[in-house]
């Protein structure tokens, strides 16, 4: 087997691993909707830090298939510009990756686009909820259910 085509049979591996690596992060976005839905603070924390974690995975795997195809000729080849060459040395498999992983990062998109929607609307209903109790008179009664006269003053009118 030549040096290119043990490269892309490489980069082939890499590739189903950042694939796998893409999935969980797609899996972790949804349960973190579940998180924010149920407003579970540790668990949007424990599912924050393994997202990092296999975005750093993503990261490194995506560094190695740069050096891959640094070897072949050119770092900045896309997986598109490498499937003539993978095709000719007869590693298959290459073009099939790419379109699952284009189809995991749309995924993704999409998920991490409704996580944002509903952080957007957290913040909105919390802000409505502000601007609604600091709307409200203030209470006249103190912290052990007695009512503070002196704070009631002038809230109800003589007359009514």
């Amino acid at each position: 087997m030549s040096d290119a085509a043990l490269s892309l049979e490489t980069m082939l591996n890499l590739l189903l691993e950042e694939e796998s690596a893409l999935r969980r992060l797609v899996g972790l976005a949804i349960q973190e909707q579940g998180a924010l839905v149920d407003s579970d603070y540790g668990a949007i924390e424990r599912v924050s830090n393994a997202m990092h974690a296999a975005s750093d995975r993503i990261e490194a795997l995506e560094q190695q298939r740069v050096k891959l195809a640094a070897g072949l000729g050119n770092a900045e080849a896309t997986l598109e510009e490498l499937l003539p060459l993978a095709e000719e040395l007869g590693i298959h498999g290459l073009a099939e990756s790419r379109l699952r992983l284009a189809a995991l990062a749309a995924e993704l998109q999409e998920a991490q686009e409704h996580n944002a929607r509903l952080l957007l609307s957290a913040v909105k209903l919390r802000e409505r909820w502000v601007n609604h109790i600091a709307g409200m008179a203030p209470s006249t009664y103190g912290s052990e259910g007695k009512q503070h006269l002196s704070q009631a003053r002038g809230m109800v009118s003589r007359s009514a």
